[in-house]
Formats: C-alpha cells, sequence, structure tokens
C-alpha cells in the first residue's frame, strides 16, 4: 500500500478523507439487529416436561410465558416453564409463576366450584 493513500497518513498530514453518506438506518433496525447478534443475553422462556423419567425442554425462544406455555402443553400434564437470562435457565418469580397458573387453570369454574363446597382454597385455584 503507498503511503500517499493510506488514511492515516492523509490525517496526518491534515489533507481531507471524502466520506461517503451511509443509508439511514432506523432504531427499530438498530435493535433488531442487536437483539439478533446478542440473543443469548434477552429474557426468553422455554417449554419443558417430564417423559420417560426425563426431563425435556422445547429449546425454542419464546418471547412470552403464554406462547411458552402453549409450546408444552401437547407434552401432557407435566410440563413447565421457565425463563433463560443471559444463556442461564432460572426458575419463574412468584408473578410469573402466576401467570403461567392463570393460563393453566383458566377454564376451571368446575374445579373452583368443587373446592370451594369440600371447604379447599376458599374457591382459589391452587398449585396440584
Amino acid at each position: 500500500m503507498n503511503c500517499e493513500t493510506c488514511a492515516r497518513h492523509s490525517l496526518r498530514q491534515g489533507t481531507a478523507i471524502e466520506i461517503t453518506e451511509q443509508v439511514p438506518v432506523t432504531l427499530s433496525a438498530i435493535i433488531a439487529s442487536l437483539r439478533v447478534r446478542y440473543w443469548s443475553l434477552n429474557l426468553h422462556y422455554e417449554a419443558a416436561w417430564t417423559e420417560s423419567w426425563s426431563h425435556r425442554r422445547c429449546m425454542h425462544q419464546h418471547g412470552t410465558l403464554i406462547e411458552a406455555a402453549n409450546c408444552a402443553m401437547p407434552h401432557g400434564a407435566r410440563w413447565y416453564v421457565f425463563a433463560v437470562e443471559c444463556g442461564t435457565p432460572r426458575e419463574l418469580g412468584d408473578e410469573e409463576e402466576e401467570a403461567v397458573d392463570r393460563f393453566r387453570f383458566r377454564d376451571t369454574p368446575f374445579l373452583e366450584r368443587f373446592w370451594k363446597q369440600i371447604g379447599i382454597g376458599g374457591g382459589k385455584v391452587m398449585r396440584l
């Protein structure tokens, strides 16, 4: 490379370097690109279940608890959802767990009436 055409040499000599105009990039495109590039840092949820005495997980990156719960439901009664932050699985917090339970037991008027009749839980949905 010739020293006269070197950008560093040009800057040291005080000559101007022509900068080409770049296409404007929207903020949403930048954020989307960062989410793809650093996907392991994003909070996401995964579905899991037990099958033949082994733990299985869906390995999908669900953006919401309900998406993960929908993914797990076809695998039987012993399913659960867990969060993944910075690539490390963690147990759901109380509010997250309550949201999953509300989804899991969303059609439970029969169970609520039954629990009320036998005096368990005051009609609230209980964890099984």
